[in-house]
């Protein structure tokens, strides 16, 4: 028999106790809380399925204290309450909670109001089918709350509880069914899980993907898919069909006009081989699918390229940071000693990872997140569907090509060799050949089959690209910069992870020495040095991002340039404080604004050519000599 679990907090224990022993007597299980912080310790511990609480959680002779309402409003949103109150006027929480199942009991009308009160509270409100049969199939609620919650398993009596709640959420999400089929898991990300779930009703039968997992990463998913998915269906589209919500837990029912019993992921038919296939679904994909998103031209980006790709992809500034970037390539160089000899040393990475250079022409599209493969799902005919939308938004207009690129150069691609790495780096960066690279320039079957894999999305890339190679090959550099920054040095990788770090690493080497280049050849042709006007800051004629106090600091230092700048004089000109010779932290403030300052007009901050240090003080250098 399913627990009925109901939170019942009131600051009056022999009040608590008594009630909570009828309710007891009538099946329900009780958990007591006498403040507002027992009852957040019960819910960080418990799944609540109704709560009876007391308006005046704290003092009842307070007319203002309405702490039970609040406990409600912040803890208790999906979930049906009860409140108790010696003070028979309801205004105040209907008003506040009007969207919310409510109910109220006087405390003095006795147990058996509460208890009706109760039952009708289960019977209208509390929308979990407790006779639903689940059948786990390919996993079951301990192996799916192991991976929402890592290390539960060493806290038995927690697992068993987020466990019930997992059975729970399906009773609520499959609420008009009476059997469903949990059956295989799609794929996993960090506090979400994909599965194929069939509910069946009498003879009929419904398929569904079901995304579930922590309560507000799932919510956010499904506001995500209202505000950015399509508004016309087609075969190929995703609907959200259904949502459900228990304290810690959230799913959203997805349905699609698919066979979910034999339909693939897009990364099973790479690892199959299948080319025919896979051809046909990236034709699909982009032909029909992802064509839906992008309904409507591209709209001019606000930000950079470069500031677009870095947070779409959480590339912040501690994550890119030279010193960090330089500590993973020291790693790897240490399983990969032969590395060195391909990228000798990580400046040009770094500064490439730096750089923003606001291009006009930057421009963006809507999209279902980050294309990953396992996300797609493919049928035999090459239809393809989407499953994944915790990311969608606004995206660099590249980005889709790009992203399922990368996970088949960066993360599906078996290589270890380092010379058959880099002949893949070689193809795929060949612009004469960039709408159908050349499989034939690489040796080895594993990456032959990359490439090849590869050609039919570099087809439709190369009609949205046109010559703007530059643009593309930055996506590819920035995608692979996200997997690098999620390798934690002080960890030994497995050799197929560390070959695939290895890849990324040189992969971004290589697009940066390739845009290196690029650039080196523009400003032949055009200026050099650091100019800062009014409409922005240029460094070798190239745009770069200087904003907020870096910004006003470099304006004071460049009027006039070539000026030696004291302490003193920056810290009450630029940072605009008051100079105290004895306040060590304003020099060390000082000292941290000129380092943020370098890492973003500098090629390498460590080595500064523009922004000099000396004595007492330092000038800017708009045109240094080489």
């Amino acid at each position: 028999m399913q627990r009925k679990i109901i939170l019942f907090a009131d600051n009056d224990p022999d009040f608590l106790e008594t009630r909570a022993e009828f309710l007891e007597k009538e099946g329900f299980q009780v958990l007591q809380a006498i403040s507002p912080a027992d009852a957040e310790r019960l819910l960080e511990e418990m799944d609540i399925h109704l709560a009876i609480l007391d308006i005046r959680l704290v003092d009842d002779d307070d007319e203002k204290d309405i702490s039970g309402i609040l406990l409600a409003q912040e803890s208790l949103r999906n979930i049906p309450k009860i409140f108790l109150t010696n003070f028979p006027g309801t205004s105040t929480f209907r008003t506040v909670l009007k969207s919310q199942p409510i109910d109220y009991v006087i405390k003095g009308e006795g147990p058996q109001a509460l208890i009706d009160a109760v039952n009708n509270a289960f019977a209208h409100h509390v929308r979990i089918n407790w006779s639903l049969t689940l059948d786990w199939q390919a996993t079951n609620p301990f192996a799916l709350i192991l991976h929402l919650e890592p290390g539960v398993e060493s806290e038995r009596e927690r697992l068993v509880n987020r466990a019930e709640e997992l059975e729970d959420l399906f009773r609520r999400l499959f609420y008009d069914w009476g059997r469903v089929r949990i059956d295989r898991v799609l794929w996993q990300r960090e506090g979400r899980v994909a599965l194929t779930v069939f509910a069946f009703k009498g003879a009929a039968m419904d398929a569904f993907v079901v995304v579930c997992g922590e309560n507000a990463r799932v919510m956010e998913e499904a506001n995500r898919w209202h505000t950015f998915a399509p508004k016309a269906q087609g075969e190929t589209s995703t609907t959200l069909a259904h949502q459900a919500e228990t304290t810690h837990y959230a799913a959203n029912a997805y349905a699609l006009k698919a066979d979910l019993e034999t339909v693939r992921s897009l990364e099973e038919v790479y690892r199959a081989g299948d080319r025919k296939l896979f051809t046909k679904a990236v034709e699909t994909l982009f032909e029909k699918t992802l064509a839906a998103w992008q309904a409507g031209p591209p709209v001019p980006a606000e930000r950079a390229l470069e500031e677009l790709y870095r947070a779409r992809l959480g590339l912040t500034t501690e994550r890119v940071a030279p010193q960090a970037v330089r500590a993973r390539w020291q790693k790897l160089v240490q399983y990969v000693p032969d590395l060195k000899t391909v990228v000798p040393d990580p400046e040009p990475i770094t500064a490439l990872l730096q750089a923003a250079g606001a291009e006009p022409s930057t421009l963006t599209i809507k999209s279902p997140g980050t294309l990953k493969g396992d996300d797609i799902l493919v049928d035999a005919n090459g239809h393809a569907w989407l499953t994944d939308f915790a990311e969608a938004g606004d995206v660099p207009r590249f980005w889709n090509f790009v992203a399922l690129e990368s996970a088949i150069r960066f993360d599906w691609l078996d290589e270890r060799e380092l010379m058959r790495l880099k002949e893949v780096e070689e193809c795929l960066l060949e612009d004469s050949h960039f709408g159908r690279p050349d499989a034939q320039e690489v040796e080895s079957a594993a990456a032959r089959q990359a490439v090849r894999f590869i050609q039919p999305i570099r087809r439709y890339a190369a009609r949205a690209v046109g010559k703007e190679y530059w643009q593309y090959h930055l996506g590819i550099f920035f995608n692979a910069a996200r997997r690098l920054a999620d390798f934690d040095p002080a960890m030994t990788p497995t050799p197929k992870v560390c070959a695939r770090l290895v890849h990324a690493l040189l992969a971004m080497a290589r697009i940066a020495e390739k845009i290196g280049q690029m650039e080196r050849e523009v400003t032949v042709k055009g200026e050099r040095g650091l100019r800062v006007d009014k409409d922005g800051v240029k460094r070798d004629g190239k745009r770069i991002s200087v904003r907020g106090q870096s910004l006003d600091l470099l304006k004071y230092l460049a009027d006039p340039p070539n000026q030696l700048r004291t302490q003193r004089d920056i810290i009450e000109n630029a940072l605009k404080e008051q100079f105290d010779a004895r306040d060590k932290t304003q020099i060390t403030r000082l000292h941290a604004a000129v380092r943020r300052l370098r890492e973003k007009i500098e090629y390498d901050a460590d080595h500064p050519r523009y922004l000099l240090t000396e004595s007492n003080g330092y000038r800017l250098v708009l045109q240094p000599d080489d």
